[in-house]
């Protein structure tokens, strides 16, 4: 009994000396008109002023190195969310023009090696769908079961700061032990953490070699875009990008299925390799591109704002060049005649059907050409034998590189992807649709599928629908009401949130669905039929502060 009155005294103390210390700096601030600290001292060269007058009165500095901020590397989303942390929670006080210099600053100095940056792009351009490489169930009990593993993966860190991250996840959110409680949180964090340490740490090869060879490339000048949207297939387009002050301004137009589309917005270049674009116009985009080592060369996504289930991969080439960059669609089938679409960058005028050369295996039927872009009515040689699939090169005199397209004489099987599609619905702003393809192979030369020497034949048309999936024998006619699936492209668009007077108690429109795809084959007639899962669920409420 004593020591309880003893423990609850202790505590008083200390909660009372805690308030104490708070009104004694509040009073401080006051009596110095609310200005912040001086910063401790480090040396210029390491950060910039504004990095030291709105993070030094908080992280101590010595030498030049900030602890916390010295010893993580970040994407510049990822320190967008830190710094949006030290707003929310900590209350630090600066404008939106000082948190962008600082979050380039810090991408600068303290972000990722382009190879880093690649391996989570989906993370970046937030690709819901995405079947992420558990390493044997070493993250479901943990990260996974709140945020994607991208999270962690696009940091690097020393040890000390890995083991920090596992502890600051219960300073912020102590309920976790609770919540969890069907685990071990120290055993199974500290099997995450030990991973970590050893395969995402400060220093790596990649960071090494890009701090020796260190490029700040310019994405001022004129670009051609060659983008492939899992909707609408193979597109092109022009872009001017400007200088805007230290930023650029880019105004775009690309053309799909005959139709123009303009549109302009800021950019901003990162870590001197990595560009961001804010595209407004009919819809609003959001890009997300890294340039090649020769800067010649961004490749991406561009995704739309609000729904990041539409989107499409874009690369932009420098303009000028006298090149072939691209072809679509990727195979053709013996016995059709196909019009395929060829991409090219600074092509010659008037190019005559005489000038496009194969290597006999195709024949050229026509040729209509619009600037740098080629349309090639083709059919494959009727000596030509195909056994499984052969390439066939399409050159052009005149004109550097080729293209290749795969030449085949049936599709043995198709694949749906992504073979589990997640759905989100909710307004226009918190919406992520689900953009299904019907993937062809062909069984390669062992003449069985689903074997390693099988062959992707590229997306095919195929017809779409979806059937309820309702687990323990109910029925729940989901695909009532979760949304909408295309039966020509494969595109579903969720439903509103709810909820529905129509449903069974009011429910809200959340449910799983079977996804079929019927491929026709245009020679046999035969049908050949996929599927494959989507559950369209609730927003992403997680507000990822780390």
């Amino acid at each position: 009994m004593e020591a309880k009155k003893h423990r609850k005294y202790w505590l008083g103390f200390f909660l009372l000396f805690g308030l104490i210390l708070l009104v004694s700096a509040c009073s401080k601030a006051e009596e110095s008109g609310g200005e912040k600290e001086p910063p401790t001292t480090v040396a210029q060269t390491e950060y910039s002023s504004l990095i030291q007058e709105n993070c030094l009165s908080c992280h101590a500095a010595e030498n030049g190195h900030v602890e916390r901020i010295s010893d993580v590397r970040k994407t510049p989303e990822g320190w967008e969310l830190t710094i949006s942390r030290m707003q929310n929670v900590w209350g630090l006080d600066i404008t939106d023009e000082e948190k962008r210099q600082i979050i380039k600053e810090l991408s600068d100095k303290n972000g990722l090696a382009p190879e880093e940056t690649e391996s989570i792009m989906y993370w970046l351009t937030r690709a819901g769908s995405v079947i992420e490489d558990d390493h044997d169930g070493l993250f479901a009990q943990t990260c996974i079961r709140c945020h994607s593993i991208g999270q962690p993966l696009a940091q690097r860190r020393t040890a000390e700061e890995w083991e920090k991250l596992k502890d600051f996840h219960v300073a912020f959110n102590p309920s976790t032990i609770y919540q969890l409680r069907d685990i071990d949180w120290e055993e199974e964090a500290g099997k995450v953490i030990e991973f970590l340490k050893e395969n995402y740490s400060f220093n790596t090869p990649e960071f090494e070699k890009w701090q020796q060879n260190k490029v700040t490339h310019n994405p001022a000048g004129e670009w051609r875009i060659v983008g492939i949207s899992p909707t609408y297939g193979m597109y092109t387009g022009y872009s001017t990008i400007k200088e805007n002050g230290e930023d650029f301004f880019e105004e775009r137009t690309v053309t799909i299925n005959g139709k123009e589309s303009k549109h302009s917005g800021n950019s901003v270049l990162y870590s001197g390799y990595s560009l961001r674009t804010s595209m407004d116009g009919d819809e609003k985009y959001r890009g997300y591109f890294n340039f090649s080592e020769d800067g010649k060369k961004m490749a991406g996504k561009r995704v739309k704002v609000g729904d990041t289930g539409i989107y499409a991969d874009e690369v932009y080439y420098a303009a000028g060049k006298n090149e072939l960059l691209a072809v679509w669609p990727q195979s053709i089938q013996k016995g059709v005649k196909t019009k395929i679409h060829i991409a090219g960058n600074g092509l010659p005028e008037n190019i005559a059907k005489d000038q496009v050369k194969t290597d006999g295996s195709l024949n050229i039927l026509s040729l209509e050409q619009e600037k740098d872009d080629l349309w090639l009515e083709v059919e494959v040689s009727s000596s030509a034998q195909i056994d499984n699939v052969i390439e066939s090169e399409i050159s052009i005199e005149g004109v550097e590189n080729s293209v290749s397209l795969k030449l085949y004489s049936q599709v043995d099987y198709v694949k749906v992807t992504p073979e589990y599609g997640l759905g989100r619905f909710g307004s226009e702003t918190q919406r992520h649709s689900v953009q299904f393809q019907a993937i062809a192979y062909s069984n390669g030369p062992d003449a069985k599928p689903n074997t390693d020497d099988d062959i992707e034949l590229g997306p095919v048309q195929a017809s779409w629908n979806m059937t309820d999936y309702s687990p323990y024998g109910l029925k729940e006619e989901n695909d009532k009401y979760i949304g909408t699936l295309d039966k020509n492209t494969g595109l579903f668009t969720p439903a509103g949130a709810g909820p529905n007077p129509e449903r069974e108690w009011n429910a809200n429109n959340a449910g799983g669905v079977k996804v079929h795809a019927v491929y026709v084959d245009p020679v046999t007639g035969k049908k050949i039929t996929a599927e494959a899962f989507l559950m369209s669920t609730v927003p992403d409420f997680v507000v990822p502060i780390f």
